[in-house]
């Protein structure tokens, strides 16, 4: 799948929008003896001539929890109003709210902490500039004891990935189907099957806008993706409880067009 095929994906962190009245609205829900929550507390916002500028929803068990940065500006109601109107609801258990405290900037405080998979694994919001400027500095000071110390710290990401979903998804055919759509999901670029090679027990998986090569396009003489690497062996190793090799056998960093892995089963 291209870029161009893909819908932007912001992550409900801070809005800003100049001259604008904004909120955070913060509402915990039960689950509804029919599906709509969202459609209710977005008909009222509506109706009040409140426009959605994100939205978080996260299931818990059997409450919901429901993130929202709304732009009040034109609302024909006061804010207490439509609060009440909402809290009325059957559904609703709790709500609460902020108004932004710069002007034209809301921030979420009531989202914490981050998570994916229904809270199973913890994460945080790091800037790609960033990580990749600790990447650079880090193989700049150390050479092959940084691309060591990346590959183990992917192995041991994907080894923890790879058990999580193992017990999850019980048809092998899906695994690497699997391994595409998270890392897509993650943000960490997007890969696709080349080959299957099923008698000769290797799979080729291609990378377009692999994030570890930010800033490396053409630049090296060799691949540079270990940490990619340690990711997928462990992740495979953790999916299929067999031991594999992977090889980077194409890098962008290295003026090649996509990144590409060659994952192969280990005897024994």
């Amino acid at each position: 799948m291209s870029l161009r095929n893909l819908y932007p994906k912001d992550l409900l962190v801070y809005f800003h929008a100049p001259g604008r009245k904004l909120v955070e609205l913060a509402i915990r829900a039960k689950v509804a003896p029919e599906p709509g929550i969202l459609a209710s507390i977005a008909k009222m916002l509506a109706e009040s001539n409140v426009r959605i500028l994100g939205v978080n929803f996260t299931v818990r068990e059997d409450e919901r929890y429901i993130l929202i940065f709304a732009d009040i500006t034109s609302a024909t109601l006061p804010l207490d109003e439509i609060l009440k109107r909402i809290s009325s609801q059957d559904f609703v258990l709790e709500i609460r709210h902020q108004e932004g405290v710069i002007e034209g900037y809301i921030f979420d405080a009531f989202g914490y902490p981050p998570t994916i998979g229904r809270g199973k694994v913890r994460t945080v919001v790091f800037p790609l500039e960033a990580l990749a400027g600790m990447r650079a500095r880090l193989m700049e000071k150390l050479g092959s004891g940084g691309a060591a110390i990346l590959y183990h710290e992917g192995y041991l990401l994907g080894l923890q990935i790879g058990k999580m979903l193992a017990g999850d998804i019980r048809r092998e055919s899906l695994l690497t189907e699997v391994c595409i759509r998270l890392y897509q999901a993650l943000g960490w670029g997007l890969m696709n099957i080349s080959k299957i090679d099923t008698l000769a027990g290797e799979v080729v998986l291609r990378i377009e806008d692999n994030f570890e090569v930010m800033h490396r396009e053409g630049k090296a003489d060799e691949p540079v993706c270990h940490f990619t690497r340690g990711v997928l062996v462990g992740f495979f190793e953790g999916l299929w409880g067999k031991k594999v090799e992977v090889i980077e056998a194409k890098c962008k960093a290295t003026g090649d067009p996509y990144c590409e892995f060659i994952i192969s089963f280990l005897p024994g």
